[in-house]
């Protein structure tokens, strides 16, 4: 009994068939019949891309529904024809086998079919549970689609039913005998089997359906979307479309008024001209007229009245001239008072070719200038704030500032001079500061004769040649004397003199009856000057006998102090007035570090020399600025001589001249600190100098 049984699914099939299941079969395969093929509808190639992928996506939405009921149909059918008894039928076994490999070869030429996908080939999945499992790579057109213009569910159905047509043929060309049950139940479970396969096919080919269905969805979406983006864009495209129209207009209409407004202009340029010609013909006749009235209407006795009030007029026109200039003068003093009888003014020099870091710790304002250092930890990695010493002065001058603009700020302390007042302008800093060009302009090189390049020294002596020329016309007449001298090693040398021609020097007192300058040098030379080329021949003189050597720092260094004065005497004859005043420009010896300069011998004397004079400065400042009742003016031939410019009856101005190396931060340094103890002194009010 065990030997007639075959396992089918989970049910137990026995040996007999029973008859109806031919009916059965055939009932199945006109039921498979009539699913018909749905015929898909071409799109028209005038509709819009959203409204394709709608109908697409409603089209593969009614294909999926018909494979879920053809599915379910051929579930059905398989289950009742696997619970009746199959008929008793015998085949041998080769024809079984035969049938088998027909049925196998059917269903593979059913399979080799297109089926329409949207999945790539390399992505679709193989049909499972098919001996020689079909996929799409199989196919005749490389992928499963409806190529003959039918949708993909209906190429779905007709395959079902046509592998059951092929199937039932088979098993009807070779029928079993009645005694082989075995082999017809073996039949029915590949039959079974068959329809299994086919419905996971279908399956699979429903969710195919349904991601394409979800894809469209997705894809009408974007369009959607899309579309609206276009939308806008176009409504934004018209708009500035109508605005540049509207702006065209509206310039066509400046157009055509600047054309009416060019004829305006041409008509008032032509009633301009012809007026302008009546007007000259008009001045013409007048003058002509004005004439014949003058030849007639004076006489001698008139004319002669005439002059002797013209004359009247130019005398109080003169008397006038002569009060406002006493006026401008005392003006001009309280002007300079104002500003403070000593004053300061800082100048960093220009980058050198061979500094490196320059300027970049300097921050400078119009009035301030500001030094910033940063401190590194020991280690050296890491860096700490930033230390700044910030210094506030009347005037500061950045490394671009030309000789022509720093002059312009001193201009007024000249005309002082002229004026009745004493004038002190003296350079400070470090050596390699820029002191000396400041003061005297390059003295070799190629710039050394051109105009623009010129000291404060020769710059002042033409403002006074000039302005006291300028001031014969108000009745003043001036005589100059200059000189030149050098305090080298705390020694006083004439500069205007050769070095075997030189004498003794020393500083004097006159006598309290003198209207000069109450301190004198005896034997040193005056020279008498009638222009501003004389004296710049002497500044000439004097910079060829001038003490200078090379350094480590300084390849021209200024060994010592010069002083240059200028002795100015001026009268009037039309008022009797007179004055007398000493312009005082000094050109400091620069500070240094004997470490960095690396002097020895004759230099190391010199820099010892400077340094202890710049102290001497120092101290006198310091004196000053606490108002002590001891000024030490005697402790250095420096501040000897400039005893007149520091106690208070002179103007006084001070250059401090800096480096922007970062390699001199501490000289530069020091040198703003003495700047501002200079810019805290009071001095007192400088009187003018009268006879």
């Amino acid at each position: 009994m065990a030997e007639n049984q075959a396992p089918l699914g989970d049910l137990t099939v026995k040996s007999r068939l029973p008859l109806p299941l031919v009916r059965r079969k055939r009932k199945l395969l006109e039921d498979a019949d009539s699913i018909g093929p749905v015929e898909n509808t071409k799109r028209s190639r005038s509709e819009k891309p959203d409204v394709q992928v709608i109908e697409s996506a409603s089209g593969l939405e009614a294909r999926g529904v018909a494979v879920t009921k053809a599915i379910h149909h051929l579930s059905d059918k398989s289950a009742s024809s696997a619970v009746r008894k199959p008929t008793a039928t015998v085949q041998p076994a080769r024809s079984r086998a035969m049938s088998v490999r027909n049925g196998i070869g059917t269903s593979r030429s059913v399979f080799a079919g297109t089926v329409n996908s949207r999945h790539p080939p390399s992505s679709r999945p193989p049909l499972r549970g098919v001996k020689g499992s079909v996929t799409p790579e199989t196919s005749t057109s490389g992928h499963f689609g409806a190529s003959d213009g039918r949708k993909p569910g209906s190429s779905a159905c007709s395959l079902v039913v046509s592998s059951t047509r092929t199937t039932h043929k088979s098993a009807r060309g070779n029928q079993r005998p009645g005694w082989d049950l075995r082999g017809q139940i073996e039949d029915k479970n590949k039959v079974l089997i068959e329809y299994r396969n086919q419905i996971a096919f279908l399956e699979n080919q429903k969710s195919h359906l349904e991601r394409d269905v979800q894809e469209k969805s997705t894809v009408s979406s974007t369009r959607g979307k899309e579309l609206e983006k276009l939308r806008q864009a176009f409504n934004e495209a018209d708009n500035e479309r109508i605005s540049q129209r509207n702006e065209l207009l509206r310039l066509q209409r400046y157009e055509v008024e600047c054309c009416e407004l060019q004829r305006s202009v041409a008509e008032l340029s032509t009633a301009k001209s012809s007026l302008s010609i009546q007007l000259d013909c008009s001045q013409v006749h007048l003058q002509q007229k004005t004439d014949e009235c003058l030849k007639y209407s004076l006489n001698i006795k008139q004319l002669e009245e005439l002059v002797e009030n013209l004359k009247n007029e130019n005398a109080e026109k003169a008397e006038q001239i002569q009060s406002q200039e006493m006026e401008r003068r005392r003006l001009h003093n309280i002007v300079q008072e104002l500003k403070g009888n000593i004053r300061v003014f800082c100048r960093v020099r220009p980058v050198l070719k061979n500094e490196e870091n320059s300027l970049e710790h300097i921050v400078l304002s119009e009035n301030s200038i500001t030094l910033e250092k940063t401190a590194e930890s020991r280690t050296g990695r890491d860096k700490k704030e930033a230390t700044r010493f910030s210094f506030t002065f009347d005037k500061v001058f950045s490394p671009l500032a030309k000789q022509s603009v720093v002059f312009e700020e001193i201009s007024h302390l000249v005309q002082s001079a002229l004026d009745g007042y004493n004038v002190t302008i003296f350079a400070y800093g470090q050596t390699g500061g820029g002191k000396t060009y400041t003061m005297e302009g390059p003295t070799k090189g190629p710039t050394a004769r051109k105009l623009e390049s010129r000291g404060m020294i020769p710059r002042a002596v033409s403002q006074v040649f000039l302005t006291a020329e300028e001031l014969q016309v108000k009745g003043w007449k001036y005589s100059f004397v200059a000189s030149f001298l050098e305090i080298y090693n705390d020694t006083i040398q004439d500069l205007l003199v050769s070095g075997a021609s030189r004498h003794d020097y020393e500083i004097k007192h006159k006598p309290k009856t003198s209207r000069s300058s109450e301190l004198y040098v005896t034997n040193l030379k005056y020279e008498s000057v009638t222009s501003s080329e004389e004296v710049e021949m002497l500044l000439h003189k004097a910079s060829e006998n001038r003490s200078v050597a090379a350094t480590a720092v300084n390849d021209r260094s200024s060994r010592s102090h010069s002083i240059f004065q200028l002795h100015i005497e001026g009268s009037n004859e039309c008022t009797g007035q007179a004055c007398f005043a000493i312009l005082t420009l000094v050109d400091l010896a620069g500070s240094e570090r004997l470490n960095k300069s690396q002097s020895c011998g004759e230099r190391l004397k010199e820099a010892q020399a400077i340094n202890l004079s710049l102290s001497c400065l120092a101290q006198v400042i310091t004196a000053l600025g606490h108002k002590d009742q001891h000024v030490p003016f005697r402790n250095s031939k420096l501040t000897y001589l400039l005893q007149n410019c520091l106690s208070g009856n002179s103007k006084t101005l001070m250059f401090v001249n800096l480096s922007p190396s970062y390699d001199n931060f501490n000289e530069t340094l020091n040198s703003l600190r003495f700047a501002a103890k200079v810019n805290d002194c009071f001095i007192g009010t400088a009187q003018a100098n009268k006879k």
